[in-house]
């Protein structure tokens, strides 16, 4: 029966072909088996494989139309593959030590962010806490704006008080009697000891205001300053985990495969709890409210004097009050001599 089916294929058929053909197979029938099963558990995979490719025809099209278009540049690359074959051998066996330098250095930059992160977010107890600088900066120059508002209201007081100083002057007032000159009474004056002097002094109380809402202006960019140092700080702190995790896996490309496993599982801290930076926050903030109302309390103290002052009149130039004063004249008699 064999001989009839072969003899039915024809005279073309190698014999010795097809009975080798069946001995490879039987051969290597565990392989095919394997690949059946293999196929069989990854058919849904390959479905996909097979959705994605009917679904990105075009896409993949324009990709084959890419590599046509641009055979000539692959060809260079392979032709250049191909003459460095042997520095391209070498650089890829030493690519593991390679690898580990990188990240050594890369760890070590970790640690570096690290410690950077724990002396601006004061996490540290021997580091410092750079809000906590700034903060105490800021606070001490609110502390000058009260002390400056202070010498303010006390130049002012001063210029008014000065300027209510009288200085008292007396003139003879004279009369003619008999041809004489006679003192008849006395006009005392009064003068402002200086002229316009409590409006220099509001000037220079002026001035110190202006300095001090400066310091203000400095000291909330001064608190912002520290504010943002300590964010910085905190991301610099997951920063430098990451790349102390980058560093590890790197290094553990020159062991073996649990070394990789362990470096990739390195957990990644997230930002530090900052409840001591808030508290100071709010502390120095109510702090700061208190010394802002010290500050418009002798604001407000400064103008209500200086409307009290206006309204004595004692802005204008010069102020005299004039108080004369009666002597009494005395008669004198002439006797004639006589000749005799």
């Amino acid at each position: 029966m064999l001989e009839q089916l072969l003899g039915a294929l024809g005279d073309d058929i190698d014999i010795q072909r097809i009975i080798q053909l069946v001995d490879d197979l039987w051969d290597d029938r565990e392989k095919i088996v394997k690949t059946a099963n293999m196929i069989w558990e990854n058919r849904e995979r390959l479905e996909s494989v097979i959705d994605y490719v009917s679904e990105n025809q075009d896409r993949l099209e324009s990709v084959v139309h890419y590599i046509s278009e641009n055979r000539d540049y692959l060809d260079g690359v392979i032709h250049f593959l191909q003459e460095h074959k042997d520095d391209l051998t070498r650089l890829i066996q030493r690519l593991p030590e390679i690898l580990a330098g990188a990240g050594e250095g890369i760890h070590a930059a970790g640690e570096g962010a690290m410690y950077a992160g724990r002396l601006l977010t004061g996490e540290d107890a021997s580091s410092l806490n750079v809000f906590e600088l700034t903060a105490k900066a800021a606070l001490a120059l609110e502390h000058t704006r009260v002390e400056l508002e202070h010498v303010a209201h006390m130049l002012q007081n001063l210029g008014h008080q000065i300027e209510n100083i009288y200085i008292p002057s007396v003139e003879p007032k004279y009369i003619e009697v008999l041809g004489m000159k006679v003192v008849a009474g006395l006009d005392i004056h009064e003068s402002s000891l200086a002229d316009d002097v409590a409006e220099h002094f509001a000037q220079a109380a002026d001035r110190l205001s202006t300095i001090s809402d400066r310091f203000e202006d400095t000291a909330v960019r001064l608190r912002d300053l520290g504010q943002s140092l300590v964010n910085t700080g905190a991301k610099m702190h997951v920063l430098g985990a990451q790349l102390q995790r980058g560093g590890s896996v790197l290094q553990a490309w020159e062991e073996d495969d649990a070394a990789l496993t362990r470096a990739m599982r390195i957990d990644i801290p997230s930002e530090p709890d900052l409840k001591a930076i808030r508290k100071l926050e709010k502390e120095v903030e109510k702090e700061r409210k208190a010394l802002a109302k010290e500050i418009e309390r002798i604001r407000k103290e400064r103008q209500k004097s200086a409307k009290k002052h206006a309204k004595k009149g004692t802005t204008r130039k010069r102020t005299t009050r004039t108080r004369t004063t009666k002597t009494k004249t005395t008669k004198t008699r002439t006797t004639k001599r006589r000749k005799s």
